[in-house]
């Protein structure tokens, strides 16, 4: 029953990357800074995100360019 799904692109600013420790690894303890400081946004898609985390997914991915005369197979 999930509603959302977190995907996409982020872009920081170096000074952003500052906000928290050097030695963090977790982007949500960033992001939370962030929005703590009314820094962060964000853009809702309502389009078909397509990934390749998977060779299915890549397939679907390529698929999909190739019927949109994008790029394709090697």
């Amino acid at each position: 029953e999930m509603l959302w799904i977190d995907h996409g692109l982020g872009g920081l600013t170096a000074a952003a990357l500052e906000l928290v420790d050097p030695s963090e690894r977790e982007l949500a303890v960033l992001y939370r800074e962030l929005a703590l400081r009314g820094e962060l946004c964000g853009y809702e898609a309502v389009e078909r995100f397509y990934e390749i985390g998977t060779p299915a997914a890549l397939e679907e991915t390529e698929t999909f360019l190739l019927a949109q005369g994008g790029a394709g197979g090697a």
